[in-house]
């Protein structure tokens, strides 16, 4: 690994994100459907910052985890973003099917943390300029799961639990707007259609 890349711990404390989830909670209360989508891309630039990352990510898997699509995604340097680089399609990264069957984070410093079996992962990250991640899968009430990505291209991040929680909590929040958008969309539908 290249020796420029530099040591980072994004920088939160627990107090500090249950009021940043607070916030963000609060612009989902009672917004319009049509304005979700705004917001969540929004609400991604806000969480990058937050965590001091390069690229904050949404997928969706319609429940198969090999079957996972980009939903939402922000790249804070303002490039071709390294989450939409990363073809997920084709196959979907191993890494990715891990989370989202064994319903657990993955949190890597480096790419050299990756099991010797994910070297095909490896070389598709390395490819997109990630160098390390943090990934963590949500579960709806449906069959679809999200799985929350957050990656970063000039550092190291090094992961803690408060980090994963803290995410898992404000990516909870994002998947139950969406979820409800969702909802409302339909009804709206339905209505129209009556």
């Amino acid at each position: 690994m290249p020796d420029k890349l530099k040591e980072s711990k994004p920088v939160s404390t627990a107090s500090c994100c249950f009021e940043f989830a607070s916030d963000l909670s609060s612009k989902f209360v009672s917004i319009a459907p049509e304005k979700v989508d705004d917001e969540i891309r929004h609400a991604l630039r806000r969480i990058s910052g937050f965590f001091a990352v390069d690229c904050c990510a949404i997928y969706r898997s319609p429940g198969n985890e090999d079957d996972v699509v980009l939903v939402q995604e922000i790249d804070a340097r303002r490039m071709t973003s390294a989450c939409s680089r990363l073809d997920v399609q084709t196959p979907v990264p191993r890494i990715f099917r891990d989370a989202l069957r064994n319903k657990h984070s993955i949190c890597l410093r480096t790419l050299d943390e990756l099991p010797t079996e994910a070297e095909k992962d490896r070389a598709r990250f390395a490819h997109c300029g990630i160098e390390s991640f943090l990934l963590v899968p949500i579960s709806t009430c449906t069959s679809i799961d999200y799985l929350f990505m957050l990656a970063s291209a000039r550092d190291r991040h090094a992961w803690s639990e408060e980090h994963v929680s803290q995410m898992r909590l404000l990516a909870e929040i994002l998947v139950s707007a969406m979820c409800r958008s969702g909802m409302q969309k339909a009804l709206q539908r339905t209505t129209r259609d009556l």
